[in-house]
């Protein structure tokens, strides 16, 4: 299964799948060559390989972590079904580099990590 973020370059790197069969993956995607538009791209699948309408906006969740570059390497799910994630957020100027942790208040994910999420940098 390949899912367009609409962007440039988009990549995977962690899996998980709930209790119902759904596949959660995290990533980045990105535009442009100095990654400024980097963020987590976060997406849920059904049993059957579908995007899930119910989660995000039709399947898929992305966050730039305030104006700074981000890559999501790691999801979880906690005792709750909750998602939770992890990866990196970097200033381009200036190669700062911080860890990003976010974790969704339900289940079914908010359009977007600063509406459905505890995000720290």
């Amino acid at each position: 299964v390949t899912v367009d973020f609409g962007s440039t370059i988009a990549h995977g790197f962690g899996v998980a799948v709930d209790p119902s069969d759904r596949i959660v993956a995290i990533g980045r995607g990105y535009a442009g060559p100095d990654y400024r538009g980097s963020g987590f791209a976060l997406v849920r699948l059904q049993e059957n390989g579908t995007l899930d309408p119910g989660f995000g906006s039709g399947g898929r969740v992305t966050n730039v972590f305030g104006g700074r570059g981000a890559i999501g390497y790691a999801v979880a799910l906690d005792a709750g079904g909750r998602v939770v994630v992890a990866g990196a957020a970097y200033a381009v100027a200036s190669a700062e580099t911080d860890l990003a942790v976010g974790r969704f208040r339900s289940p079914e994910a908010a359009t977007g990590f600063g509406e459905g999420v505890i995000v720290g940098a």
